[in-house]
């Protein structure tokens, strides 16, 4: 109940799907009564979308979350792990991956990603994600996966269960790819 409640909750949480679906409840709006209503909604709807998309205010927005944590010092010596969070597999992601893994051979990986679906049973992302990091050579003893989580919370959690870190233990996380200046740059957290 709780994972349909946030999945649904989460669509709309989203700017871009709340505002389209600002503008779809204006167009149904203008076969009733509510003409005026709807225009608004829809051009409402126009505008937000057209400043949310073109502006730099998204990246203005996920700037405080990006810089939350202190970036991966390398001079701190060798991460124990290198945690990779599914939600949607990214080639930069995968490869990101493979290159952190050749740069730190005695690092465990773990892939977390299960099937985010809401509605049908998709393949979840950890088998897929297992098979490219082996094509791009990282050895199938050195990946663990984690299968079963659905959302952000549950991939740490699980994660967690399956690292079974030491209290001293250093891992690497990699966040979503940001837009800085027209580069994209990939965040490594310790």
């Amino acid at each position: 109940m709780f994972f349909t409640l946030s999945k649904t909750l989460g669509f709309f949480a989203a700017p871009s799907n709340l505002l389209i679906s600002i503008g779809v409840l204006g167009l149904i709006l203008l076969c009733t009564r509510f003409t005026r209503l709807a225009s608004w909604l829809i051009v409402t709807s126009l505008v937000l979308l057209a400043v949310a998309g073109l502006s730099p205010l998204g990246n203005a927005l996920i700037l405080p979350l990006e810089e939350r944590f202190p970036p991966w010092n390398p001079s701190h010596g060798a991460p124990d792990g290198i945690v990779v969070l599914g939600g949607a597999i990214l080639s930069e992601r995968i490869t990101a991956t493979a290159e952190l893994a050749r740069r730190y051979p005695n690092a465990r990986i773990i892939f977390s990603g299960g099937s985010s679906s809401l509605i049908y049973d998709e393949e979840p992302e950890a088998p897929f994600a297992v098979r490219q990091l082996e094509a791009l050579g990282v050895a199938h003893d050195r990946i663990a996966a984690e299968d079963r989580s659905r959302n952000t919370l549950e991939n740490a959690a699980y994660s967690l269960r399956l690292a079974h870190p030491k209290p001293v233990a250093r891992d690497l996380r990699l966040s979503h790819a940001t837009r800085h200046g027209g580069l994209s740059r990939r965040r490594l957290y310790c």
